[in-house]
């Protein structure tokens, strides 16, 4: 068999490893520790994605930190006219790909089910909405490698050797210090959308390298109000928040189309009408910290406030307390502008210095977003009290970076296939060639194009 080399053991990585075991000597790079993960050095030239941490080393990825959620990308509504082709071409892999991510059943059948009665219950409370559903898988353990794939942890990529077009090796160096060269048939990288475009920087010619990655779009999130509901509404807006499905639980959002952009809106339950900022900073943090954060985060006063003891309870239980109150929340699309204000600086060795920003357009395009719920909400509500000022404190990252490596024909960009253009056997497949994303979770379209590299990779191999 030859061999393969995977740069990244995040979601991208394994699930990609694991389809390709059967058919090659399988050998995943992991900058993270063997056990546990660590935190990016990072800094920002505008703004920080958030309080809490939005990514991670480690085997697993950041599936360490971030639940499952199952949503996918239609690819008849975007205008990344390949990347569109792209995601067309794999739309009959879905049920695959969400098996690969710890869904069981058949996931197109249930994710239908699942709209189909939000849109019975919507019909029944004269919403005239257009609605999506995300389905969490109830059982979603963290993602591993099979056990005949070897994973070597700690290093990263610091060179490449090449003979003409094709990359023969990479030099590895260690936590330590100490290097080693590691040679294979085939290299793809799976580093997410902060590190690949510094993965491939580092690999191609110094006549190549860039400065900063082509762009870098994120969806930007936050809890921007609080509602509550009439007591006739109760049940149905319940119901909108967290449905048992029994394999997976559904939740309903609610989609905002403006100036071209795509958002959508979730419900939390809360306990209180209180829209601080600190709180849902606090919120964030809880959920997204590993475990000596959480153990902080319970002996800071918040942990107590009846908000946050809500969410836990839902958090642990699965099931909502009894409320009328709840928190608003959105998810907001950000596309590729020709401005790239957005990029990842390339030149950078250990540190991830990150530009990242939301524009005027953006902002604005938010405020509509948030008067556009507050409108059809309003009718089901005794109290509503949405967030419009300074919106820009208030949303942070969603943990989705990507788009920041293009499609084309430039050395560093890469073809349909998914190989570097200049190379003969390095490919890119993970949340970095996601050039639009809507308001979409990325990562079921990223078990998505992992199938159709793995098909790609099974004919040449």
């Amino acid at each position: 068999m030859k061999d393969i080399v995977i740069i990244g053991a995040g979601l991208s990585g394994i699930t990609l490893a694991n389809q390709l075991i059967e058919m090659y000597n399988v050998t995943i790079i992991e900058r993270g520790p063997k056990v546990g993960i660590t935190y990016p050095e990072q800094t920002f030239i505008h703004r920080k994605f958030g309080s809490s941490n939005t990514y991670c080393y480690g085997t697993g990825g950041t599936t360490h930190l971030w639940h499952n959620g199952l949503i996918p990308i239609k690819h008849e509504e975007l205008e990344d006219g390949m990347f569109a082709r792209i995601l067309n071409s794999c739309s009959d892999k879905i049920d695959q790909a969400a098996s690969l991510l710890n869904f069981k059943g058949e996931y197109l059948k249930e994710y239908n089910h699942s709209l189909d009665n939000y849109n019975k219950i919507a019909s029944e409370l004269t919403l005239d909405a257009e609605l999506d559903t995300i389905l969490i898988p109830n059982h979603n353990p963290l993602l591993k490698p099979r056990s005949n794939i070897k994973v070597i942890n700690s290093c990263r990529v610091i060179s490449g050797k090449y003979q003409s077009e094709r990359l023969v090796s990479v030099q590895l160096k260690y936590g330590n210090g100490t290097e080693e060269t590691l040679a294979a048939d085939f290299f793809v990288i799976c580093s997410g959308g902060i590190s690949s475009p510094k993965v491939i920087n580092t690999l191609l010619p110094d006549d190549l390298k860039e400065k900063k990655s082509k762009c870098l779009i994120d969806h930007p999130m936050g809890f921007l109000g609080k509602i509550k509901v009439k007591n006739k509404y109760k049940k149905s807006f319940d119901q909108f928040v967290n449905k048992d499905f029994g394999a997976y639980t559904g939740r309903c959002g609610i989609v905002i189309r403006n100036n071209n952009l795509k958002h959508i809106c979730y419900f939390r339950p809360a306990a209180t009408m209180s829209n601080k900022l600190g709180l849902y900073q606090f919120k964030s943090k809880l959920g997204t910290s590993n475990l000596l954060g959480k153990i902080k985060c319970l002996l800071d006063p918040k942990i107590f406030h009846p908000d946050i003891m809500s969410e836990i309870f839902l958090h642990v239980t699965g099931k909502n307390l009894s409320t009328r109150t709840y928190s608003v929340w959105f998810v907001f699309e950000q596309k590729k502008n020709k401005s790239n204000d957005n990029y990842v600086c390339l030149d950078e060795k250990e540190l991830n210095k990150i530009s990242w920003s939301l524009s005027e357009f953006e902002n604005q395009s938010y405020v509509e977003a948030i008067n556009y719920i507050e409108e059809k909400l309003t009718h089901y509500c005794d109290k509503v009290d949405f967030v419009k000022d300074n919106i820009d404190s208030y949303v942070w990252s969603a943990a989705h970076h990507s788009g920041t490596i293009e499609f084309g024909c430039e050395p560093g960009t890469i073809g349909i296939d998914f190989k570097v253009n200049g190379t003969d056997n390095l490919y890119v497949c993970d949340a970095s060639i996601i050039n639009e994303h809507g308001y979409t979770n990325t990562g079921l379209t990223i078990s998505q194009l992992t199938i159709k590299l793995s098909e790609h990779l099974k004919a040449i191999g």
